[in-house]
């Protein structure tokens, strides 16, 4: 519709055909808009896609591209990594979502330090936080060790020379 406008040189352009130029490129942004197709995977990273997908902890997707394509892999060596991210995610799920993913390892970490090869251990458990010590409690409200008590009651004999029982 516009197809004339664009050959008139811009000083002969009136307003109307400004505002109509402007309308039709406001439909078409917006017809585009909605008919856009999926983007497409950049070449390279259609094993990436895969291990992005089962890999949970969404953190450095660019590192871990950058990692992905310096690796490289073929096609064994791709479905091997795949294989490997699957099996640790998992084994290892519910100690990273009791941890908060505090210890996932970060993609491009997991990548760049080749843990697709690394052993999954059975039966990994968070390191429990120690037994607090057993400690006797007085009727102040005071917390006292057992060696506490002997070391005030040695104290006491040797101040006043009175031999506790």
């Amino acid at each position: 519709m516009t197809d004339g406008l664009f050959h008139k040189p811009l000083a002969a352009l009136t307003p109307e055909d400004v505002r109509r130029i402007a309308r039709e490129e406001i439909a078409g942004h917006v017809a585009d808009r909605h008919t856009r197709k999926a983007k497409a995977v950049k070449p390279g990273l259609e094993g990436f896609e895969k291990f992005w997908s089962i890999w949970t902890r969404k953190v450095g997707r660019g590192a871990a591209e950058k990692a992905w394509l310096r690796i490289g892999p073929g096609p064994l060596l791709e479905s091997r990594i795949l294989a490997a991210a699957q099996a640790q995610v998992n084994a290892y799920e519910s100690e990273w979502a009791r941890t908060k993913r505090q210890y996932q390892p970060h993609p491009a970490t997991w990548l760049n330090q080749k843990r697709w090869l690394d052993q999954i251990e059975s039966g990994v458990k968070a390191p429990r936080e120690p037994e607090p010590r057993k400690r006797e409690v007085e009727p102040m409200g005071q917390l006292v060790t057992p060696e506490m008590k002997k070391q005030m009651r040695l104290d006491y004999e040797a101040r006043t020379g009175k031999k506790l029982l």
